[in-house]
């Protein structure tokens, strides 16, 4: 049976990025851990130089144990005895549930892409990995030296049109924070200059259709800034059809990749083949 590697990706725009900005905020990252979901923590590993501004490591994930809440003896059902309790000695650096899954950062295009299921049947989901990611990323180092750091789940290349093309759209929103200055679009160099100039980091705008009209109906313009908001924040739609409200948002449309593995292929030189070749198909598009 064919095996497979499915991977999510994530947007990282860090502000201001002068060269070699984006190492730092992953080496900064790597030197903490946050909450990934529940009683689930994750880390980062420090980034390894794949060439070409392509970078590899992994995103740890483990339990963490609250020491210091009830134990329960399951023979007894009741609480563990005080006296069992003294006798529990976990080393602060050993941490249950481990489960590692690869990630690779291309540094030309701000983007993570990471293994949503690894070789031993265990999964990291978007929201985990958007949560995590962003955490670990906003780092203190990051702060410290005051560099603004968002992440952003990457939606289907169609997310946009299917939210627009909502039958009985009556209200779109869309959250755009600072896209990355090094992206060249007209649209979103009117955006960053927007936000520039107001001293912001983020835009919200939201259209609402008048009464009587039987939907929204957005612009050019307005989907183009949509687009933006799908890379660097969010989008969100709702409808109501026959007394049917409905809602939709870019999150609901997270961008998976599938790739097959040969037999006796390493699942890192798969992610990184799959990366190199879809920048030779970017680069030909804009040829």
């Amino acid at each position: 049976m064919a095996k497979f590697v499915e991977l999510g990706l994530l947007n990282v725009v860090a502000t201001p990025h002068p060269e070699g900005m984006y190492l730092k905020v992953l080496r900064w990252g790597a030197k903490g851990y946050a909450q990934a979901r529940g009683s689930d923590h994750a880390k980062i590993t420090k980034p390894k130089s794949e060439g070409d501004g392509l970078y590899s490591g992994r995103i740890l994930l483990w339990t963490e144990i609250d020491m210091d809440g009830k134990w329960l003896d399951i023979d007894r059902d009741d609480e563990l005895s005080e006296e069992d309790y003294q006798k529990i000695t976990i080393p602060a650096a050993a941490k249950p549930n481990f489960r590692p899954f690869w990630y690779i950062f291309d540094e030309k295009s701000h983007t993570m892409y990471f293994e949503m299921g690894n070789e031993f049947g265990q999964s990291l989901g978007f929201t985990s990995a958007h949560r995590a990611i962003s955490r670990l990323l906003d780092s203190s180092g990051a702060k410290r030296n005051k560099i603004e750091v968002t992440v952003t789940i990457i939606p289907e290349e169609d997310a946009v049109q299917k939210i627009v093309d909502m039958p009985g759209l009556r209200k779109l929103f869309i959250r755009i924070r600072t896209p990355n200055p090094d992206d060249f679009e007209d649209k979103k160099k009117e955006v960053l200059k927007e936000l520039k100039e107001n001293n912001a980091k983020q835009v919200d705008r939201t259209y609402t259709k008048v009464a009587g009209a039987e939907r929204l109906t957005p612009t050019e313009e307005v989907k183009q800034l949509a687009e933006i908001g799908a890379e660097n924040g969010y989008v969100t739609g709702e409808s109501n059809v026959d007394g049917r409200p409905n809602e939709l948002s870019t999150k609901t449309f997270p961008k998976k990749v599938s790739l097959s593995l040969e037999e006796g292929a390493g699942v890192l030189a798969r992610i990184l083949g799959y990366v190199r070749n879809n920048r030779r198909r970017g680069r030909a598009q804009r040829a």
